[in-house]
């Protein structure tokens, strides 16, 4: 019994010992659960706390918004206008502009140029808004719809799109093609659809084939708005004044930050180049030095204006990336192409027509296509014919430029005489041997006697046989004699 009754006290005190060993674990489990959970609290209250100070000093840093960017859009809309607006859409959206406005005075331009904008303005890199002040006429009328917002200033008017082709001279302008006509107008229907506008006065704008619209234009006119007639249709979103007018209509602050930009002056210059005419008469004044000073001894001031014309017609379409250095590099490969046909290689063959196919390729990209190419070969005709005519009969009547004349009478009282004309006669019909290269000019020697000669247009080696076909004064004529 003693035995038993021992055995089971052993055995409570186990059961005893084992509860207090799983008591102790369960209160150890408790806290590491405890702590875990603590843990984890703090690392949220951590995350939480580093976000919001995240926030607070982005807000307190972030570059205020509240900016507006100004750029004239003036005179021929072209190329480089293209490239100025690029310019001043990319500097809006790097330098965190909210608005950019189009300050709008102008009576058009080339419809290529007026599509790239288009294409600018429709990207919306940045929230634009057109200000028409005084015209938006043709391309500008496009590049007014195609900004978010349209204001105008009273007395203003846009429309009038309807295009004309124009020639490099600005001499000829005549109607377009139906199928360019239709084109046109779906750049401008397109443009009002983007911008939730009635795509119908839109084509009224450049296609007089339309219904008569009660109270603003008849079939068979071209849609022109007035500030008025605009706003009533829904082409004006407000009548302002200036850009802090259309800044306040935006919802910007009073103190709104409005900047300007204005193109620079090699833009300006590019601006000027790129009008078709002006084009046309560089091109024409850069062609007829050059060709005037080689045909002149030594180099003077036409060829300095030859190149300095030339250069800058290059220059301008190298700027517009209307052609890259390859039009340059194509244009000196045909010159000296052709020098070489003329002082070197004997003859008119590969080498010059060569050159002439480089020269009017590089020309063809210097203007931008073939039919740009043709307009300034009409204006190349036309500026010369006036060229000639002013030369002839302003240059004897100017003292800085009658030196260019020599018109020294050149009479026997003077001590001059002119050539018998039997001093030569003589060698007409006689056979001689080339004692330089004729290339036309040279030199033949005949019977011992060295003369002065030209060949009949083709080059003649040295140590060539020669006949003597014709004599007139002292100009000695000679052809190769074959074999």
């Amino acid at each position: 019994m003693k035995s038993l009754a021992k055995r089971k006290n052993v055995k409570l005190l186990r059961q005893d010992a084992n509860r207090e060993e799983n008591a102790d674990m369960s209160v150890v489990f408790s806290c590491e659960k405890k702590s875990s959970a603590f843990t984890s609290m703090s690392g949220a209250g951590l995350f939480i706390l580093i976000f919001f100070l995240f926030f607070v000093s982005a807000s307190l840093y972030a570059k205020p918004k509240n900016k507006v960017l100004v750029l004239p859009v003036t005179g021929t809309i072209n190329d480089a206008t293209a490239l100025f607006i690029e310019r001043s859409q990319n500097k809006a959206a790097q330098e965190d502009y909210s608005l950019l406005i189009l300050e709008i005075n102008s009576n058009g331009g080339l419809v290529d140029s007026a599509q790239k904008i288009k294409k600018l303005l429709l990207s919306d890199k940045v929230k634009t808004a057109a200000f028409v002040n005084n015209h938006a006429l043709s391309a500008a009328a496009l590049i007014a719809i195609c900004c978010n917002n349209i204001y105008m200033a009273q007395g203003s008017d846009m429309g009038a799109a309807t295009p004309f082709k124009i020639n490099t001279s600005g001499t000829s302008i005549a109607p377009v093609e139906a199928k360019f006509l239709s084109a046109f107008k779906a750049e401008f229907t397109a443009a009002a659809e983007a911008r939730h506008r009635d795509i119908r006065l839109a084509a009224a704008m450049v296609d007089p084939e339309h219904e008569t619209i009660d109270g603003l234009v008849k079939k068979g006119e071209i849609l022109t708005f007035t500030t008025e007639q605009a706003y009533q249709h829904g082409y004006c979103d407000g009548i302002v004044k200036d850009a802090a007018d259309i800044a306040m209509m935006q919802g910007f602050p009073s103190n709104v930050q409005i900047d300007r930009v204005k193109p620079t002056p090699f833009e300006k210059y590019v601006m000027y180049l790129r009008t078709p005419w002006v084009t046309g008469l560089v091109f024409a004044v850069g062609f007829w030095g050059i060709v005037i000073e080689i045909f002149m001894p030594g180099f003077g001031v036409f060829g300095v204006i030859g190149i300095l014309a030339m250069l800058s017609f290059f220059w301008q379409s190298f700027f517009m990336h209307l052609a890259g250095f390859e039009m340059i590099l194509l244009f000196g490969l045909g010159i000296l192409l052709l020098l070489l046909e003329i002082f070197v290689i004997p003859g008119f063959g590969v080498t010059g027509f060569s050159g002439i196919l480089c020269i009017i390729g590089s020309v063809i990209m210097g203007f931008g296509g073939l039919q740009q190419t043709w307009d300034a070969i009409t204006a190349l005709l036309l500026y010369s014919f006036v060229f000639g005519f002013l030369a002839w009969k302003l240059i004897p009547r100017t003292k800085l430029l009658h030196p260019l004349i020599n018109d020294t009478a050149m009479t026997p009282e003077a001590g001059y005489t002119a050539v018998e004309p039997s001093l030569y006669e003589h060698l007409k019909g006689m056979e001689g041997v080339t004692a330089s290269v004729c290339r036309p000019s040279g030199k033949i020697r005949v019977g011992g006697e060295l003369y002065d000669a030209v060949s009949e247009g083709e080059f003649i080696e040295s140590g060539e046989h020669v006949l003597v076909i014709n004599v007139e004064g002292n100009k000695i004529t000679v052809r190769r004699i074959a074999g």
